[in-house]
This record gives C-alpha cells, sequence and structure tokens, in this order.
C-alpha cells in the first residue's frame, strides 16, 4: 500500500519510524509486523517515542489526598489546543468524549493531544483516559 511504501522510504533514509504492537492473530496487522522486522521501532506508549527522540518527559505528581483543583497556568497554546486542555482539568476525558464536548473531529483530537502529552501537560491513564498532569 501506499503508506507501507512512505515506511519503507523513511527507513531507508534513516527516518525515525514508530509501530504500535498489534495481534499477531490478525491477518490485517502483517503490514506493522513486517515494518518492525525491518527496523521500524516498536512502540507501547508516548513515553516509548519520547525516551527514542531523547525528549525529557517530566515526572507524573500524585496528588495529595484532598487536592484543590486549580487550573495550571499555560502559554504559547492556540485556541483549540487550550479548548481541549481546559476540558481536561476539570475531568480525565476520552478522545470520544472530547470530541463529543468540542465538536472537533477524532484525527484533530489526536493531534492535540499529542502535542499536549509531548509538552508534559497532559498524560494518558488507564482506560484511554487522558488528564493533565
Amino acid at each position: 500500500s501506499g503508506a507501507l511504501y512512505t515506511v519503507q522510504h523513511a527507513l531507508k533514509q534513516g527516518r525515525e519510524v514508530f509501530v504500535t504492537p498489534s495481534s499477531i492473530y490478525n491477518p490485517l496487522t502483517k503490514g506493522s509486523h513486517r515494518l518492525i522486522k525491518e527496523g521500524a521501532k516498536l512502540v507501547e506508549n508516548i513515553a516509548d517515542i519520547l525516551e527514542e527522540l531523547h525528549i525529557y518527559r517530566p515526572p507524573i505528581v500524585i496528588p495529595t489526598k484532598n487536592p484543590i483543583v486549580t487550573k495550571p497556568e499555560v502559554k504559547n497554546l492556540d485556541e483549540e489546543h487550550k479548548l481541549i486542555f481546559d476540558y481536561l482539568v476539570t475531568s480525565p476525558n476520552s478522545i470520544d468524549g472530547l470530541v463529543e464536548l468540542s465538536g472537533l473531529d477524532v484525527s484533530k483530537i489526536s493531534s492535540i493531544l499529542l502535542m499536549l502529552e509531548l509538552q508534559g501537560l497532559i498524560a494518558m491513564q488507564a482506560g484511554g483516559l487522558y488528564q493533565c498532569n
């Protein structure tokens, strides 16, 4: 497919290619497995990507028993990033929940969440919920 060709071209150029693990029993994941065999890096979470790219990620702070919820001050976020961040300040939420709340499409939400996570502002928790750090 075109996607596999693009990835193979990136690998030949020495570019970083990351692949998430998939079931060995699903015939649709053979392409992902082949990419891993050919040099793509297997990643299970954002921390794996940050580690490979040598990007520091601040440690997760565990709140006290009675945390006072204060909105963290964030700078340099555009309107859409700030909107999603503000939703996560009030409570953890899933991608689907954020799509419903914001009206943005899934790909846009995913992109925003990745950028917020790379900036150390949010983290994905068990069950696919995102929350502020």
